[in-house]
């Protein structure tokens, strides 16, 4: 079964300063988010308005979501358009890694944007997925050829915590200045 990513024909805004990179929003029938890391497990809603001093936009509508992401000139988007699976239910990325039929010209995305300043992947660990790993790989040897600071965040999903919030706090306020290395993980 062939599917799309949910989002995929969002175009991003030319006046973008930061680029969240994540991997796959799948166009199906279970998944409910009405917007990038909008499933319920995932609490990137609340750790990225919290970086900002805002309260958390985990129940608030695309609409609001899209406000903040305007006023602090945020960006989305994910390495995999489209992937052609027999388990459509199946959203992991150690699964839809060998699956993937098309994937997102993010660097192309980047490259149209003339104010980027930050871009950060929203997971550290790469295990089991790696052709998604050498795609994020490109898109770190790019930022750090054109002086874009990259890094790897913990990611949002399976649940919110203080040291989640430090991490995210530190990246979006300026701490983390340095881009990090890749680090890969075992297997």
């Amino acid at each position: 079964m062939l599917i799309h990513h949910r989002f995929a024909h969002r175009l991003l805004s030319k006046t973008a300063r930061i680029v969240l990179v994540g991997t796959f929003n799948p166009e199906t029938p279970e998944n409910t988010a009405d917007f990038f890391y909008g499933r319920v497990q995932n609490h990137l809603w609340t750790l990225l308005p919290g970086a900002f001093g805002h309260s958390s936009l985990k129940k608030k509508g695309k609409e609001e979501k899209e406000q903040f992401m305007h006023r602090y000139k945020i960006e989305f988007t994910d390495v995999i358009t489209a992937v052609e699976v027999e388990k459509p239910d199946d959203y992991r990325d150690d699964y839809i890694d060998g699956c993937v039929v098309e994937w997102t010209d993010v660097i192309g995305q980047l490259q149209e944007l003339p104010d980027l300043e930050k871009v950060c992947v929203t997971r550290k660990s790469f295990s089991g997925i790696p052709h998604i790993r050498k795609r994020l790989q490109e898109i770190e040897s790019y930022c750090h050829e054109h002086g874009i600071c990259f890094h790897y965040l913990i990611t949002p999903a399976r649940g919110y915590t203080a040291a989640k919030q430090v991490e995210w706090d530190a990246f979006f306020n300026g701490s983390l200045h340095k881009s990090s290395p890749f680090i890969p993980s075992k297997g």
